[in-house]
Formats: C-alpha cells, sequence, structure tokens
C-alpha cells in the first residue's frame, strides 16, 4: 500500500515593500491605510496559508517580521538585485530544523531543511529584470545550483525571477540543462498590470502580463503551483 503524499507547501511574494510599499487602489490617507498596516496585512495573509516555507521579496528591511516569530525560524535577509529593490527573506517553520546556508554572488537566501527524514536546499531568490540581464540571471541560477547541490541534490529555487516563459524554457533546455530542472508551473500570470492595478504610473496597465514568480526544482522533488491571488504563486511540492 502506498503511503499518503504530505504535501510540503511554498510561498513566494513580492511585497513591492521599496519602490511602493502601498497600492495605487488604497486610501491615499495614511492615517486610513499606511504602509504599516500594508506590512501587517501581508503577515496575515502569509499566515492565513500557513506555508511550511516562504520568501518574500522587495521588503524594507534586512529584519525579520515579528508576527512570524512564534511558529518560523528566520534564515536571513540579503539584498535583491538591485539597491531600490529592497531585501530577499527567508523563513521557515520551526519543526524543519532548517539551517542558514551561506551563499554569495547571488541576490537570495538560502538554507537547508530536513524534510520527512532527507535534505533540501531552499534557495530564495529576487533576479534582475529586463531583457539586458538575462547572461546575469543565468548566472545568477548556476551560481545558486552550485552552492545548493553541494549540500543536497534536492533543490528548489523560489522567488521574483524575472524570467518570461520562452527565455526559462531555452534556459532549462540550455545552459542549465545538466542540472534536469523543472518548474512547478502555473497557468495565469503571477504579474498581471491589467489586473492588479498596484501602481498608478504611466503605462503600467498597458504592460503584457507574465509568470515572473517562479519554483524550480531539482532531484527527488516534484511540484506544482497555483495562484492564490491575483499576483503571487504558492508552489505545491513533495
Amino acid at each position: 500500500d502506498q503511503a499518503p503524499v504530505e504535501h510540503f507547501l511554498v510561498l513566494t511574494w513580492n511585497v513591492n515593500g521599496v519602490l511602493r510599499p502601498t497600492s495605487a487602489q488604497a486610501p491615499a490617507d495614511a492615517r486610513v491605510w499606511s504602509s504599516a498596516d500594508n506590512l501587517d496585512a501581508v503577515q496575515a495573509e502569509v499566515l492565513r496559508w500557513r506555508p511550511d516555507a516562504f520568501s518574500l521579496q522587495e521588503c524594507g528591511s534586512r529584519a525579520a517580521l515579528a508576527r512570524f516569530d512564534a511558529d518560523y525560524a528566520f534564515l536571513g535577509a540579503r539584498p535583491g538585485h538591485a539597491a531600490n529593490a529592497g531585501f530577499v527573506q527567508l523563513y521557515a517553520k520551526k519543526a524543519f530544523a532548517a539551517e542558514p546556508l551561506a551563499i554569495s554572488g547571488v541576490p537570495g537566501v538560502a538554507a537547508v531543511l530536513r524534510v520527512r527524514g532527507k535534505d533540501v536546499t531552499l534557495v530564495a531568490l529576487h533576479l534582475a529584470n529586463g531583457s539586458q540581464a538575462q547572461v546575469q540571471r543565468v548566472k545568477h541560477l548556476r551560481r545558486s545550483l552550485e552552492v545548493a547541490i553541494g549540500k543536497s541534490r534536492n533543490v528548489v529555487l523560489l522567488g521574483d525571477m524575472n524570467i518570461g516563459d520562452a527565455e526559462l524554457a531555452d534556459v532549462l533546455r540550455g545552459p542549465l540543462s545538466w542540472y534536469s530542472l523543472t518548474e512547478a508551473a502555473y497557468s495565469q500570470f503571477s504579474w498581471h498590470p491589467q489586473v492588479d492595478r498596484y501602481s498608478d504610473e504611466d503605462g503600467y496597465a498597458q504592460r503584457a502580463p507574465a509568470r515572473f514568480g517562479r519554483a524550480l526544482l531539482t532531484g527527488d522533488v516534484y511540484g506544482r503551483a497555483h495562484l492564490v491571488g491575483p499576483q503571487e504563486a504558492v508552489p505545491r511540492w513533495q
């Protein structure tokens, strides 16, 4: 008889805490809805989903967020791909005995977790955006994999990777093919200016939607993903 599958739930969310800490759709008066209110709501939403591990990108600070203290270990924060991209933070439930993993030369945070008797390396990333950064994105993905596989062949890369569908397909077939990566794919868009209307900058609503939130897997890991809101993807892997 086969034992029932126990999912391990991972969440990734770019919270835009530096450039736009509140939505353009929020009340303009900070006495009604402030950036602190917005950050508190982010934490409440994460706790509502109760992921086993999660990463937040574009956090406004390196400091751990207090509402997660009771159940989650804070595994570190590192700068994102640019000064105005804030920090990448990584958390995991304390039950998984996660250990931070030093990783240099990439905009992200890594840790090794013990999941049902096996070590799994998580690397949370916020890669550079734009077509001019394709080479840099591949470099950072390769570096992340080199470090992660040095600790465990079971690896999950997650975060805001700023990689479109066509580029990802080329990368998985080409420069990163040796790593046998698969994606926990989903059908809708993690960034959809026509739906979320988060920003009011000129031309925002005319931009093409994309799947920038990603989870890439290798080793004895299988995953699937779905959106839990208009913007973010939550991968489930086992």
